[in-house]
Order: structure tokens, then sequence, then C-alpha cells
């Protein structure tokens, strides 16, 4: 697999058009359908279906797209970096965790918009790891997703160094459902639909929050752990078990786009996440960092999700 397929599959997804994709790219579209036939051959299995209505991507394309969206974004991260001396200081590291993943498309376009002689490389972090990475310096602006409860963790470490939370929106934890299931034909679950439903979850610590605060609701765990965010939704749109998920890490999820998963709230119950950027006071910001967190601070993150926009 060579990185011009996966700009390749990137912009015919877009365009939903081999010919106008082939325009955008600068190949011959014979040579842009033998690289995709290829492509296809050795992954063995289709990303694409072809009708009349255009190219429009398949179950497995869908999610080969979201990953190769992700993998294309570090990579170019990492040219823009080699190809900028690290003493013109013009290169930020942001950090991000599992929970704030779906968010680098909005601050890489914002980045993008707003210019500025910088460039954006994105590291991932662990969400029990995060602090940890701050200290060793892997990074010196995060993104990051925390309840209530553990804010009594970030707030002092936050004092303690120096450093700034600063608050950019709230989003609760939704139960992930099959659209199989009767319940999903409710507005709101109840305490005691939950009681019918298996749940599925991250094992230990990253279902910790699944297991302290909505366990108890449910009737038993589904018998098979992973760290695989796309196995369990497979399993929610198998009408298996349910999942647990802040709502904005799933929205674009394909499985959710497709109608086949359904986030829903609890009736008189809600668990927040609260969203922050994570960095050195202003004064200890380089002009680059600077600049990138006024960005994040200026994007409206919950209307772009919810206009559908990527």
């Amino acid at each position: 697999m060579r990185l011009e397929q996966l700009e390749y599959v990137t912009e015919i997804a877009k365009c939903h058009s081999m010919t106008r994709a082939a325009a955008n790219l600068f190949v011959t579209q014979p040579a842009l359908s033998e690289s995709l036939n290829s492509l296809e051959r050795e992954l063995d299995f289709t990303i694409f279906r072809r009708s009349k209505q255009g190219m429009t991507l398949t179950a497995a394309g869908e999610k080969f797209y979201e990953e190769a969206q992700m993998v294309l974004s570090i990579i170019r991260g990492w040219d823009k970096f080699s190809q900028v001396g690290a003493e013109e200081g013009g290169n930020v590291n942001l950090g991000f965790t599992s929970v704030t993943r779906n968010l680098l498309p909005l601050i890489e376009t914002a980045v993008e918009n707003a210019g500025g002689d910088y460039h954006l490389c994105c590291f991932a972090s662990g969400d029990d790891t995060v602090l940890a990475d701050i200290q060793q310096g892997k990074f010196n602006v995060g993104l990051i997703g925390v309840i209530p409860a553990k804010y009594s963790e970030y707030a002092p470490f936050c004092e303690k160094n120096g450093w700034k939370l600063d608050f950019l929106f709230e989003d609760p934890f939704q139960v992930m459902i099959s659209t199989k299931n009767p319940l999903a034909q409710k507005e709101l679950l109840e305490f005691d639909d939950l009681k019918g439903l298996t749940i599925a979850r991250y094992p230990d610590p990253y279902g910790s929050i699944t297991k302290a605060y909505y366990r108890d609701f449910f009737a038993q765990d589904y018998p098979c752990y992973t760290h695989d965010k796309d196995i369990l939704l497979e399993q929610v749109a198998r009408d298996r078990a349910v999942a647990v998920f802040p709502w904005v890490s799933v929205v674009n999820h394909y499985r959710v786009r497709r109608g086949q998963v359904k986030p829903m709230s609890i009736r008189n119950f809600s668990l927040p996440v609260h969203f922050y950027i994570i960095h050195p006071g202003e004064e200890k910001l380089t002009a680059p960092e600077r600049l990138l967190v006024e960005h994040i601070r200026e994007i409206p993150f919950l209307e772009r999700i919810q206009a559908g926009e990527e």
C-alpha cells in the first residue's frame, strides 16, 4: 500500500466521482482506477460501490476512509516537521486522547484557514497517561476530555506546574444502542429499560467510566472486552450489547452515520464530559503555540460537528 493510494481514496470519497477526483489529483482516470483496483485486491475488500449515482463507500470502505484520514494527518505532520528546522520554532506539538481524536479535523481546518507561521504535529496520548506525557515534554498543548470527578486530578497538577485549563465545551456520555432494538424508537431511555440490556466496555482502566457510573444499571457485561471502538460498535449494531461513549466521539462513526447505531440519553441522568485545552501559562507559550491555542478557543466545536463538518 502506498501513501498516494490513501490520498486517492480520500479524494474519491469527497468527490463521489472518479472523473472529478482524477482531475483534482492531476492523474488520468485510467491510472486512478487501476490504483484503486490494485488497492482493493491487496486489501481483499471493496472500498467503493460503483453506480450511476457515483462512487459511495461500502461499510468497510467507511472505516478505511476514517483511518486513512487519520494516517494522512499524522504523516503530513511528520513531513512538515522534517521540512522546517527546529531552530525556526515553527512547529507545534498537539497531544490528543481517544475521546478528542474526532476534533482534530476541525482544528486542522481552522489552522489552515487562519494561517500562521507554524506547522501542526499531532501526537496520540492515552487518556490515563496524558499528564505524564505532558510532564515528559512530549507536547506543550493538549486536548483532553474530563468528567467532573476526574477534574480534581487535573486541577492540582495544573496549579502545581503553572499550567492552564481552558474550557472549550461540554458533551454528555450517551448509550449506544442498535437501531434494530425496539428501545431505539423511544426518545429517552428509562432506568428500567437498561435492566434488560447487556453492556460492552473497554477493559480497565479504559472501562473505568462505564464500570463506575453505568455498570449497575445493566443486566450484565458482554463477555468480550476490547480496546477497539469499532469492534464494540459492531456488537452494538448487531444488537448483542450496548456501549457508552461521549456523543462527539462517535457522531461521525460510520455505524452511527449509516443509522445502525443510535446514541441515546437516560432520563434524569447525565454524565457530562468537559473538553479543555491544557497548556503552560500564556507567558510560557511560544508565538506559534499561542496562535494554536487562540485558534482552538475560537472553534465552535459542537455547532460544526452537528452540521456534519469534518
